[in-house]
């Protein structure tokens, strides 16, 4: 597993941390969003983050660079979805301030991903392999 992958799924570790706690114990933050606070629903996403926890810090302990892989792909892939989610918020009541963040780490972390993954393929291509097997 390259560095940045490994870095990249760190700081997804304290990514979904950080929402784990937000979600769980600062429910009240829901008011500044067009959602509102859904004590509820608000769980439902905090024990979600633990399973991404679960998952993310099992890849990071098994070494596993197809699983890092594939988690950064999928995390990729849902900070688009939550990202935009997030601004189609924005969109429509600029004023709910409780998006920009999110929306913010989120794209953040696309573009972080995207890196790692783009990286990882590269030190895996067949002509880098080759220069590494020349040294």
């Amino acid at each position: 597993m390259s560095k940045l992958l490994r870095v990249y799924l760190i700081i997804a570790v304290v990514a979904f941390s950080a929402a784990f706690i937000v979600q769980a114990f600062l429910p009240q933050v829901g008011s500044a969003t067009i959602w509102g606070v859904a004590l509820g629903w608000q769980r439902e996403i905090a024990f979600w983050n633990i399973g991404m926890l679960v998952v993310i810090v099992g890849i990071l302990k098994a070494k596993d660079e197809v699983g890092a892989r594939v988690t950064v792909t999928g995390l990729v892939v849902l900070g688009v979805l939550l990202g935009t989610n997030h601004l189609f918020a924005i969109l429509s009541r600029p004023s709910a301030w409780g998006h920009y963040l999110p929306l913010l780490v989120n794209y953040l972390g696309v573009v972080v991903g995207i890196m790692a993954l783009w990286r990882e393929r590269r030190l895996d291509s067949p002509k880098s392999r080759e220069t590494r097997n020349r040294k």
